[in-house]
């Protein structure tokens, strides 16, 4: 069968169609009381922080915020390895850092990115066993997956989740000891941009 110079008759092609614009679904009630009840959170930031063009309100929120952030590996050009809040990319591929504060932390803020198993890994053992997930993902079935399985889901534009949370950013809980405690650990790592080899 010679494809590239198939006849291709069109008439009987799926059409394809631009479905529904999502509205966003964003329980900032909830979000802000799970917010109250964890210690130790971490940001995860992705490719979707950039497709929706809201790295700049990304930037300002981290900086109000004392939370640490690790990227997944899209998304590591969002912030400069010079910021204070951010500790490299997790992750099979990411850095030893990164994985453990992913493993330390109590809950997960994923912005922008889907948690894949390469991220998670294949059944989530790269998060803590109680570890709660928020995830903001303008796909359903990203937020409906059973790995790693997302404790509150909000579905919508995560540019629009970051412009209200910065517009809230006085109302979230301050997280200072334990971006400290990161920072005790970064010192505790020879920094190396080598692929994790103890997951």
């Amino acid at each position: 069968m010679d494809v590239q110079n198939a006849v291709i008759e069109t008439d009987g092609l799926r059409q394809f169609y631009v479905g529904s614009v999502v509205n966003d679904y964003f329980d900032f009630e909830k979000f802000l009381s799970l917010c109250r009840s964890i210690k130790k959170p971490v940001i995860v930031v992705g490719q979707g922080v950039k497709s929706s063009k809201a790295v700049l309100e990304f930037r300002a929120l981290v900086d109000k915020l004392n939370i640490p952030v690790i990227s997944s590996r899209f998304g590591v050009d969002i912030l400069p390895f010079s910021h204070d809040r951010y500790f490299g990319h997790a992750g099979i591929r990411g850095t030893k850092l990164a994985n453990q504060i992913l493993k330390e932390s109590d809950c997960v803020i994923a912005l922008g990115s889907r948690l894949a198993p390469a991220f998670v890994g294949e059944n989530g053992e790269l998060l803590s066993p109680n570890c709660a997930i928020i995830a903001v993902d303008l796909d359903d079935g990203e937020l409906e997956k059973p790995m790693p399985g997302v404790t509150l889901p909000m579905q919508g534009n995560v540019k629009h989740f970051i412009s209200y949370w910065l517009s809230l950013a006085s109302a979230t809980p301050d997280y200072a000891e334990w971006l400290n405690d990161c920072w005790v650990i970064k010192r505790n790592y020879v920094f190396s941009e080598s692929p994790a080899d103890d997951i």
